[in-house]
């Protein structure tokens, strides 16, 4: 997730979720970029069908109205509403707002929304992989780690090993560096299918039961990158 979107010509609206996204970056650290939007005119000529997007009443029209708007003119993003309008929880489903927030806005409702987005985002993605003349489509999340042992690449996943002509450094390049890490020259891994790490900090015990190395040129990137994401990721994986 590198981008977050707002609709909205208030400033204390905008300040408020500005100051609450800014702070989960840094409880989470990572970086998302925030766009502001004062004109609808302006947002329906951009495409952010990939992304989540804020919008609160104003003036002119509520926000499920501008929801509504959007959705007539293709738009597919993830809506989060912010209303005080009685009929807004209602209303907000009927134009597939994927949440409806009360004002003012508390920190925890805005880091859910987020938090539920990025593992929704997860689940979607895929990596594309080579196996003989077979074409295979693999979500992410189902991949605990890759192997390379003796020139030969092996996809271990949660319904069994694939193997795969393609290096390790191109699958490696598909994968999204926010939940796996290369622990070892040889092993990436998923750090959502970490299931323990040794207290000499030399080996991980996968969700499969499988004993991955960490090599001692790693092993302090490994602290760090597992500590930030156990820290950033407060869901649990499917």
């Amino acid at each position: 997730m590198k981008e977050i979107y707002i609709l909205s010509d208030n400033p204390k609206i905008v300040n408020g979720l500005k100051k609450i996204i800014k702070t989960y970056m840094y409880d989470k650290m990572i970086s998302i970029d925030i766009t502001v939007f004062k004109d609808i005119k302006i947002l329906l000529k951009t495409d952010i069908s990939d992304a989540i997007l804020f919008i609160d009443d104003n003036s002119e029209r509520s926000a499920v109205k501008v929801a509504q708007v959007l959705r007539e003119h293709d738009h597919f993003e993830e809506i989060v509403i912010i209303s005080d309008e009685f009929d807004s929880v209602y209303e907000g489903y009927k134009v597939g707002a994927y949440r409806v927030l009360r004002p003012p806005v508390a920190n925890k409702d805005v880091y859910e929304a987020i938090d539920s987005f990025r593992k929704k985002k997860l689940s979607s993605r895929v990596v594309l992989i080579k196996n003989g003349n077979e074409r295979i489509t693999l979500p992410m999340a189902e991949i605990i780690y890759v192997a390379s042992i003796n020139r030969e690449t092996s996809i271990i996943t949660k319904n069994g090993t694939i193997p795969t002509s393609i290096p390790l450094f191109q699958i490696a390049a598909q994968l999204s560096e926010e939940f796996f890490f290369s622990c070892h020259r040889s092993f990436v891994i998923n750090m959502a299918n970490i299931k323990s790490v040794s207290k000499t900090l030399d080996l991980l015990f996968m969700v499969n039961g499988d004993e991955i190395p960490i090599s001692r040129r790693r092993k302090t990137e490994f602290v760090t990158a597992r500590e930030a994401f156990l820290d950033s990721h407060t869901f649990t994986m499917a």
